[in-house]
């Protein structure tokens, strides 16, 4: 009687045991999913381009807008291998970069900004360096009730505003 007792008990446990290995791999499937989810609803988009020419910024998914401008500089920024290593280079830059892109790219899904000096003035003391202007711009799906209201304040993200 005994054995059969513990047997019945040692199957319970495993059988216990393997529905918690089975809730904690559905969980973390779960939260994979999500963050994969999430990752879709917005993206970072970026580029850039030396005086003369223009920086396009397009939405990966036809249904996206640009919800904002997170980094503009014309000048020297800094640029590298991906968005996140944009920065101001704050010895040449100019201060209208921000609202301009601002104003030609926000709720487009897709929009194109000149790299010149007509638009932005001379940033630099030092005439001869070649400028260029960069961007950074986060693309959201549109809600169909929603719209944004944006400033033109100019105002960046705080974590572009660093130098190298």
């Amino acid at each position: 009687y005994q054995r059969r007792v513990h047997g019945r008990q040692n199957r319970m446990r495993t059988a216990i045991v393997l529905l918690f290995v089975v809730v904690v791999f559905a969980t973390a499937a779960f939260a994979k999913r999500r963050r994969q989810y999430a990752i879709h609803e917005q993206d970072s988009i970026c580029g850039y381009a030396d005086n003369g020419g223009s920086v396009t910024l397009r939405c990966p998914d036809p249904h996206m807008v640009i919800q904002s401008i997170v980094f503009a500089s014309y000048g020297l920024p800094h640029v590298g291998f991906n968005c996140d290593s944009y920065a101001i280079d704050e010895t040449c830059h100019s201060r209208f970069s921000h609202t301009y892109a601002n104003r030609l790219c926000v709720n487009q899904n897709e929009c194109t900004v000149s790299a010149s000096t007509a638009e932005y003035g001379q940033p630099c003391i030092e005439s001869q360096k070649t400028n260029r202007l960069a961007l950074v711009a986060v693309c959201t799906k549109r809600s169909p009730n929603a719209g944004w209201n944006y400033d033109d304040a100019g105002t960046q993200d705080p974590k572009y505003s660093r130098g190298l």
